[in-house]
């Protein structure tokens, strides 16, 4: 497993090595215990340990290993878990430095940024470090998370984007522009609103949907290749709602499916 936060914990200047043996231990035990089950849920496990005595500063890791893959505070994390329902109790003032399938933690009331436990996870967060300057997105399915960056620094986070009828919750909002992620295009036109355009090789469109209040919200369109409508449909609040209509690549219809608020209620197959 290559890891720069397993590099770091095996820093005999920062960690005692048994220790860092343990915490990567405890990422292969996360990583084993990782299920993804229906409706694109999982579970998971998280591991935190108290620190060893070696008060490795972060200071001196950033230095030496560069800036981290994503970094959360403490009131960060407090406000998903209210938004999520759960009791909040987690300390506003430490902040997690992220490197791969391992978090530095570090109270930002202290000069010397101490590390004061190492969190581990079985989701690797160096997958949403932007790898070059153009304007991009990334996810992490586990963490309902979004990253926009541009200019190789993130720009906008947005959790539960795109999972639709979840309602998302925005840290950040992007600057106004489109950002890309191999054949898709999220197009951020400001106040919530967005557009959707996915790509097939050769760059003609394959569909657009539109947002509002960062959900689809509208009609979208589907074409095939050569350009011809695919299909029609509308979305209110992320998920179906109204007709949905497929074509062929003559223009013949296929199929006819309502929607209410996500639920087939009639379906017309092509006689």
């Amino acid at each position: 497993m290559k890891s720069r936060g397993g590099e770091i914990l095996l820093d005999g200047e920062f960690f005692e090595k048994g220790y860092a043996n343990n915490r990567i231990e405890d990422v292969f035990f996360n990583l084993r215990q990782t299920k993804r089950i229906k409706g694109g849920f999982f579970i998971t496990m998280q591991t935190a340990i108290p620190t060893c005595n070696t008060d490795p500063s972060f200071n001196e890791i950033r230095k030496r290993y560069g800036e981290p893959d994503f970094v959360q505070t403490g009131s960060e994390r407090n406000t998903l878990s209210k938004y999520s329902g759960n009791e909040a109790d987690d300390d506003p003032n430490i902040v997690t430095y992220f490197y791969d399938y391992f978090g530095f933690e570090v109270n930002q009331s202290d000069p010397d940024s101490i590390v004061e436990r190492v969190v581990t996870h079985a989701h690797d967060l160096s997958k949403i470090r932007p790898k070059d300057k153009e304007p991009s997105f990334a996810q992490i399915s586990m963490k309902n998370l979004t990253v926009f960056s541009n200019n190789s620094e993130e720009v906008g986070r947005i959790y539960y984007f795109l999972e639709g009828q979840k309602e998302p919750l925005s840290i950040k909002e992007p600057p106004i522009g489109k950002y890309r992620r191999g054949n898709e295009v999220l197009e951020f036109l400001g106040d919530g609103k967005w557009k959707w355009t996915t790509y097939f090789e050769n760059e003609t469109v394959a569909h657009q949907i539109p947002f509002e209040e960062h959900r689809m919200n509208g009609k979208a369109e589907g074409y095939h290749s050569d350009g011809t409508p695919s299909f029609v449909a509308f979305y209110k609040d992320g998920v179906l709602d109204g007709k949905l209509v497929k074509y062929s690549e003559k223009g013949d219809i296929l199929e006819e499916t309502v929607f209410v608020n996500g639920q087939p209620q009639e379906h017309k197959p092509k006689q």
